[in-house]
C-alpha cells in the first residue's frame, strides 16, 4: 500500500461504508452513486490485502481487519477535518465530526432541543452526543470528546471552562409524597431515590455533598433518559433530585418540586474543551451557539 491509496475522500468513503454497512445507504450519505462506492472499496480492499466488508444472510459484517481499523480511522478523520477546516466562520461550510459529551443533570434536556437548530444551521457536521457517566471528564482529557457539558469541577490547566447556567437543586417527587411536608437531610437521605445518570453504582455530585455530612442515600432505581422521569415518579415513592432548569419541563401534576436544604451549594453547569481544540474555527462557533441556545 502507498500513501496515494488514502486520500482523504477514500477514508472518509471507508468510515462511512464501516458505520452503514451498507453501499446503497453508504452512497446516500456521501451524496454519490453506489457504483462509485463499491469502486473506492475495491480499491481500499487491495491496499489493505482484507475485503473488510463481507457477505452474511443478514447483510454486511466488518472482517477482524476492519473492526481494527474503524477506531483508528475516526481519530484520523477527525484530525484531518480539522486541518483543512476552512478558515471562515460561516458553518454551510464546516466540515466534519462533533463529539459531546452531555451530563444528564446538567443539561441533557436542553441539547436536545438544541441539535436540530445546529443540525440546520451546519448540514455538513455529524454530531455525536454521547452521555458523561457520573460527570466523569476523563474522555475530553484523552481525546474522546471534544466538548463537555457538566456539573462536575476541574482544576485541569489543559481544560477551558465557561459556565452555562447556576441555579439551586430540587426534589422531583408525586403530589403527597412525605418528604414534601418536611425535607430534613435526614429525611432526604431515608427517601428512596431515582438517579438521572449512567454511573454503575449511581451516584452522582448530591453523593458528594452528603458524603460531607456522614449521610447516604440509596439509589434504588436509575433511567436511561428523562422521558421515563414522570412515569416513574407519579407511580413510586421515589425522588428524583436535580438542578431546577432541568426540574421545571418535567414540573408538572402529579409531579411537584421540592427545594433541598440550603446546605447543598447550587448546580453550575459548565461547557469544557480541551486545549488541543481551543482554536478549531468549527468548535469556536459550536461553543459559541452551544452557549448561546443553552443560556436563552
Amino acid at each position: 500500500m502507498t500513501p496515494h491509496d488514502f486520500t482523504p475522500a477514500s477514508l472518509r468513503t471507508l468510515r462511512v461504508l464501516l458505520e452503514e454497512r451498507n453501499l446503497t445507504r453508504a452512497a446516500n450519505r456521501l451524496r454519490v452513486t453506489p457504483s462509485a462506492v463499491s469502486r473506492i472499496l475495491g480499491r481500499l480492499r487491495m491496499a489493505f490485502d482484507d475485503p473488510l466488508l463481507v457477505r452474511t444472510p443478514s447483510g454486511l459484517a466488518l472482517t477482524d481487519g476492519a473492526r481494527a481499523i474503524q477506531p483508528h480511522l475516526a481519530t484520523v478523520l477527525d484530525e484531518l477535518e480539522r486541518l483543512i477546516q476552512p478558515a471562515a466562520t460561516d458553518p454551510l461550510r464546516f466540515l466534519g465530526t462533533a463529539k459531546v459529551g452531555i451530563s444528564g443533570y446538567a443539561g441533557g434536556l436542553e441539547i436536545e432541543r438544541a441539535l436540530p437548530v445546529l443540525m440546520k444551521e451546519a448540514p455538513g457536521v455529524s454530531f455525536r452526543l454521547r452521555h458523561l457517566p457520573a460527570e466523569n471528564l476523563e474522555e475530553i482529557e484523552t481525546g474522546g470528546l471534544d466538548l463537555a457539558i457538566s456539573l462536575a469541577k476541574s482544576s485541569s490547566p489543559n481544560l477551558y471552562r465557561a459556565s452555562i447556567k447556576t441555579d439551586r437543586w430540587v426534589c422531583m417527587m408525586r403530589s403527597g409524597h412525605p418528604l414534601a411536608k418536611s425535607m430534613t437531610i435526614e429525611g432526604y437521605a431515608a427517601a428512596q431515590h431515582l438517579a438521572l445518570t449512567h454511573a454503575e453504582d449511581g451516584r452522582g455530585p448530591i453523593d458528594e455533598v452528603l458524603d460531607g455530612f456522614g449521610a447516604r442515600r440509596e439509589i434504588a432505581a436509575s433511567t436511561l433518559g428523562s422521558s421515563s422521569v414522570a412515569t416513574i415518579l407519579a407511580q413510586s415513592d421515589l425522588v428524583l433530585t436535580l438542578p431546577r432548569w432541568a426540574a421545571e419541563p418535567l414540573a408538572r401534576a402529579p409531579l411537584i418540586m421540592a427545594d433541598l436544604p440550603g446546605f447543598f451549594p447550587p448546580a453550575e453547569s459548565t461547557l469544557y474543551w480541551h486545549a488541543r481544540v481551543n482554536h478549531a474555527p468549527l468548535l469556536i462557533w459550536l461553543r459559541r451557539r452551544l452557549l448561546e441556545l443553552m443560556r436563552d
